[in-house]
């Protein structure tokens, strides 16, 4: 059985994260990703993005700490 592709696009992703799209095409090219506005994001590359994003912001002590 074939498994359902699901796709988001870089401009909801943007919003339901309160990044600016630019934010997230830079986090998609730090991950060796090129995407540009209103690129789709696959299924893959969003669990790609939620790890960045979780190494990128990691909290310590109940405090939010955000690496470069």
């Amino acid at each position: 059985m074939a498994q359902a592709t699901v796709q988001q696009k870089l401009t909801q992703l943007s919003k339901d994260f309160n990044l600016q799209q630019k934010d997230v095409i830079n986090a998609f090219k730090d991950m060796g990703i090129e995407k540009k506005t209103g690129a789709s994001i696959d299924v893959d590359e969003l669990e790609l993005f939620f790890d960045y994003m979780t190494k990128k912001n990691q909290i310590k002590n109940g405090n939010l700490i955000r690496k470069n």
